[in-house]
Parts: C-alpha cells; sequence; structure tokens
C-alpha cells in the first residue's frame, strides 16, 4: 500500500487532484519495481478523501496539470476505487466544509456540477467499493447512495454496505464491531474482483 499525502486548504482545486493523479502514475511507473501488477490499482478514501479519490475516478482524463517527465505518460485511472463515508455531493447534500476549501466562498455553479461526482459518472469509471452509516450526521447517507445510483445507471460493478448506527470518521471501526465488519467485507472484495497482486494507494489528510 501507498500513504498519499496531498494538498489541502490553503489550496484550492486542482492542487489535490494534480497529486492524487501523479501518485497514481508514480505507482503505475514503478509497479516492476514494487512487484504489482500495474493494472490493478485501487485508491482509497475517507470523508474528502473520499472525495479525492473520487475526483480521480471520475475526472482521471482530465488535464489538471502540466507534464514533467516519463511517468506523466502514464495512466492516472484507477482500476478500483474504495470509498469510506465520503463526501460525493457538492449541492444539497455537501458537506459545507469541504465545498469551501474544494472551490472557495462562492463557487460558481459550474464548478459546483463539475464537483458533485454523481454527475460526472460514466461507462469508463472504475468499480467502486463503498461503506456508510446511515445516521451520519456529519456527511450524509445520500452522497454514497447517489454515488453507488450512478454507478448502476451505466452498469459499472460495485459494492455497496450502509451500516445502521455509527458517528462520521470511524476509520477502520474497530471499537464498533458491526461496522468493523466492513474490513472482511472489503477483502473479500478485493479477493472476488482478483486484486490479490494489486496496489492501493490510501490517502493521508493529517
Amino acid at each position: 500500500a501507498f500513504v498519499v499525502e496531498y494538498r489541502t486548504a490553503p489550496y484550492k482545486h486542482p492542487a489535490e487532484i494534480s497529486d492524487a493523479m501523479r501518485a497514481v502514475r508514480f505507482v503505475r511507473h514503478y509497479a516492476d519495481i514494487y512487484r504489482i501488477n500495474k493494472n490493478k490499482i485501487a485508491v482509497m478514501g475517507s470523508s474528502a478523501g473520499g472525495h479525492l479519490i473520487g475526483s480521480l475516478s471520475v475526472h482521471y482524463d482530465k488535464k489538471m496539470y502540466e507534464p514533467t517527465d516519463e511517468i506523466d505518460k502514464e495512466s492516472c485511472r484507477p482500476d478500483a476505487s474504495i470509498f469510506c463515508y465520503p463526501v460525493i455531493d457538492m449541492g444539497n447534500y455537501r458537506h459545507d466544509g469541504s465545498r469551501q476549501n474544494l472551490l472557495g466562498n462562492r463557487p460558481t455553479f459550474e464548478e459546483t456540477e463539475f464537483m458533485s461526482l454523481q454527475k460526472q459518472v460514466t461507462k469508463d469509471t472504475p468499480q467502486a467499493f463503498l461503506w456508510h452509516t446511515a445516521n451520519d450526521n456529519c456527511v450524509p447517507i445520500e452522497n454514497s447512495l447517489m454515488y453507488a445510483a450512478a454507478l448502476a445507471k451505466v452498469n459499472v460493478p460495485f459494492e455497496l454496505h450502509v451500516y445502521p448506527y455509527g458517528p462520521h470518521g470511524l476509520g477502520l471501526a474497530n471499537d464498533n464491531p458491526h461496522v468493523a465488519q466492513w474490513q472482511d467485507a472489503l477483502s473479500n472484495w478485493l479477493k472476488l474482483i482478483e486484486f490479490k497482486d494489486g496496489a492501493v494507494a490510501y490517502e493521508n489528510i493529517d
């Protein structure tokens, strides 16, 4: 696994996605050195980090920065995406802090639409694993539901787990045995999609 440290506020979009794109390209470029399959690279993010990996999953084909070397010739499209209680929407179900940090105090309609990831899903969006708690009072469950629905509409495979109780930001959820089942579910999903020899790039918002 690779941990990605990326730019957050006071930096604005596209700083964050540029860093994520570069990270996936780096891993893919050096796949032989790390003894991993360059065609089995997943990205994983929690909360605002979920929005980052979602942005990468739907906007991987956009030019966010100027190429500088051979690494930037690699594709930055993830082969799978893993969402933990993600921020997805920038509209009615948004997390205000995330939108402000990404787009500033007065984002345009076009910016809001572009960064509402459920509206950007296509048939080429990577397959996904998502989990959320139904009573998350910080990032509404609708974020995961809308992204899953968007994937379903274009027949992109996904697995979605909704746990009834638990606050936002549970992480591994080891103090909540019921929610902690997501770890085994993810492991089984990775086996299902034959990612045993792949790589996962984790976001790090610390």
